[in-house]
């Protein structure tokens, strides 16, 4: 009778090991058939932000830009726009030489609001040209702590510029 238990105990035994290994081998099987996983990919960084629109560049074939100035401020203002029109005077590019010849800058002699009022009309955009001073300032020689230095004198006195797109009707001289 004991072997007949030893019997009835090794078979069993033996089906519980060949159950193992059966499932031992499935196991192996599927984790062969699982294809080996690769750390996630490294987050893309954010794309560099887009250089800021100059909101001086204008694409209107003419403008009209009103620019209000604090009092106290116009005769800074005024010295700046006389060291752009020297800037460009000296500046070797063409397109900053006909930049100066299509802008006239005039003052408005009456006050609005405390504030000077200057009107600057460029009946030529120079396409791809900046029409702020501290631009071209620095665009053209200006060293940038002078440039700073200057916008943060005259800057706060500038209360408003509204550039105004325009379109010539006629020439009262000429002949359109």
């Amino acid at each position: 009778m004991a072997s007949l238990v030893s019997l009835a105990r090794a078979a069993r035994i033996v089906a519980v090991l060949t159950l193992m290994l059966s499932l031992g081998a499935s196991a192996g099987r599927l984790h062969a058939q699982t294809p080996p996983q690769t750390p996630p990919a490294a987050p893309t960084p954010p794309a560099a932000p887009p250089a800021p629109v100059d909101p001086m560049k204008f694409t209107d074939p003419s403008m009209v830009l009103v620019i209000l100035v604090t009092a106290d401020g116009a005769p800074q203002f005024e010295a700046l726009l006389t060291r752009v029109k020297d800037a460009l005077a000296k500046s070797d590019k063409p397109e900053r030489k006909a930049q100066a010849a299509h802008w006239k800058v005039i003052k408005v002699n009456q006050p609005q609001s405390g504030n000077v009022q200057y009107m600057c009309v460029i009946d030529q955009v120079a396409k791809d040209q900046t029409y702020d001073p501290f631009r071209i300032l620095g665009e053209t020689g200006t060293p940038p702590e002078e440039v700073r230095a200057l916008y943060d004198k005259i800057g706060p006195s500038i209360k408003g510029v509204s550039p105004i797109p325009t379109t010539m009707v006629m020439d009262m001289g000429g002949a359109q």
